[in-house]
Order: structure tokens, then C-alpha cells, then sequence
């Protein structure tokens, strides 16, 4: 079943309620992580919590709970819903502060929230390949914080919706940055390219494995900065993220990605998944 905590109460997620004067709420001063459950375990739970603590200590907000606390909680949500798959959302805010103001007070009580929501997955043979256009990259600075201030993303994916695009591949000045909510990841001739670790792009869990599994299977990787024009000459596009694992792309802004072919997509997926089901 799906199950929220909010403050220490555990709920219906239709029955969880915050005050309107939360600064997550007022202000989008909050981070969040987006977890999967593969076989009732909490996938790659150790980066997660990494991720976490770094966004917490970028905008400077005590953590309300331990680390070892935030595992527990995150585990207790996985028992008390007893789902086999599902994604677990968690935010935690500045918390409430009224009257509103830009201005910190001093006795403000972060906001906790984990949301679990079953989910399906799909097989690789259930997975279409993704229509995708490219636009300029206009959100802030610090898109390696992972905060819950997303209008930008949200702005840019949903108009590429509106064009008739699955999804968008952002880009600034010229250099492929990622995607409002996935990392971009090339092949060609058998090697595999990312964009390099910036403040401009979030650095995803799921980025990370996926190196490590092109790793294992004998596959060249490189990081560093990536070309809007390699995109249009790559043999395979993919995005990655939690929530959506290892999508392929069969277009970019009308043309036709790679041969068809799609073979080291399929050899990492496979890797993928088995690896998400040993965790």
C-alpha cells in the first residue's frame, strides 16, 4: 500500500498536510531525494543518504535526524507498506515560519516528509525509446543541489510535452548539460561519453552505477564536456535516473539516433537490473 510520514505520524499520503506558511511551500527551500525498491529493498540506499547530507549541508540546514536515523526511517517505510516495487519520496524542508520573510528565524523545525508509492515495472521489452528535443538550459547555477525549487525543469519538460516530445536534453552555451530529471549519457564507436561533473547538472545516483557497470562490462568511459552536436552523431543516447532507470532515445529534435542496433544499451540494462535485484 502506498504510506506517507510527515513529523513523526504515519498516514494515508491523501490525509498528509503541511502549513502554508513552510518555507518549502513559500520559498521551494527544500531538498529531496527519490529512492527505488527492487524486491522490497531499498536500491543504492548508502549514495542516496551521501546526496542527502550534501544538499542538507549546501543550504545550510541542520539535519533533523542521524544518518543512521534516515536510514531507519526509510527502511521502516519500505515494512510498513510491504510493497516489492516502488519509489520512496523524501523531502525535508526549512520548516514553518510565520510571518513570512526572506530572513531566517532561529527556532524553526525542519518539515520531514516520505512519501512510498507502488509502482510496476516495466520489462525491456515494455520500454519505448524516447522522443527527445533539445533547449537552452535557463535554470539557476547550482543544479547539483538537489532542491525541490524545480519550476525551471518543470517549465522546459512540459513544453516539450506540449511540442509532441516525451522528454528534453537541456543545453548551455552549447554543451549538453542533462535532462530536467535524468543524466545524458552517448555512445559511439563502442565508447561511452557523459557530461563531467558541474554545478550545472545533478550528479545522479543512477549516472554513477551506470559508469561502473559500462566499467564492468570492458567499456570505455569518459566524463567530460559533451557537444550538442554529438548527440545528433552518436550510435546510442540514453537518460538515467532513479525513477526511470536506463531509457534509450530514438530521436533527437525529429532525427533518428544511432543504427537501431541499440547494443550496449541492452548489455547495461541487463546489468542493470540484476544489479538492482542483488543490492
Amino acid at each position: 500500500m502506498d504510506i506517507a510520514y510527515l513529523n513523526g505520524n504515519w498516514i494515508p499520503p491523501g490525509e498528509a498536510k503541511i502549513s502554508v506558511f513552510d518555507r518549502g511551500f513559500m520559498f521551494g527551500e527544500s531538498v529531496y531525494e527519490v529512492l527505488a525498491v527492487y524486491d522490497s529493498r531499498i536500491y543504492a540506499l548508502e549514495e542516496h543518504l551521501n546526496r542527502l547530507e550534501s544538499s542538507l549541508e549546501a543550504i545550510k540546514l541542520e539535519p533533523p535526524f542521524s544518518r543512521k536515523e534516515f536510514a531507519a526511517l526509510l527502511l521502516a517505510t519500505v515494512e510498513k507498506a510491504q510493497e516489492v516495487s516502488a519509489l520512496i519520496y523524501m523531502q525535508i524542508s526549512r520548516g514553518v515560519q510565520y510571518p513570512r520573510a526572506h530572513e531566517l528565524a532561529s527556532n524553526i523545525k525542519p518539515t520531514v516528509l516520505v512519501v512510498l508509492t507502488r509502482r510496476n515495472q516495466l520489462s525491456k521489452e515494455e520500454m519505448f525509446p524516447l522522443r527527445i528535443v533539445t533547449k537552452d538550459d535557463f535554470r539557476w547555477g547550482r543544479a547539483d543541489i538537489k532542491t525541490t525549487s524545480l519550476m525551471a525543469n518543470v517549465m522546459l519538460k512540459n513544453e516539450a510535452i506540449s511540442e509532441g516530445f516525451d522528454d528534453v536534453i537541456l543545453i548551455r552555451e552549447g554543451e549538453v548539460t542533462e535532462s530536467p530529471s535524468a543524466n545524458v549519457f552517448l555512445v559511439k564507436n563502442e565508447k561511452v561519453y557523459t557530461p563531467k561533473k558541474s554545478e550545472f547538472l545533478l550528479h545522479g545516483i543512477t549516472r554513477g552505477l551506470v559508469i561502473k557497470l559500462c566499467e564492468l562490462e570492458g567499456l570505455e568511459v569518459h566524463e567530460r564536456p559533451v557537444q550538442k552536436e554529438e548527440l545528433h552523431e552518436a550510435d546510442e543516447v540514453w537518460l538515467t535516473g532513479t525513477g526511470r532507470g536506463i531509457c534509450l532515445v530514438a530521436s533527437i529534435d525529429g532525427r533518428a539516433v544511432g543504427s537501431k542496433q541499440d547494443f550496449i544499451w541492452s548489455r547495461i540494462y541487463d546489468r542493470f537490473k540484476k544489479n538492482a535485484l542483488q543490492n
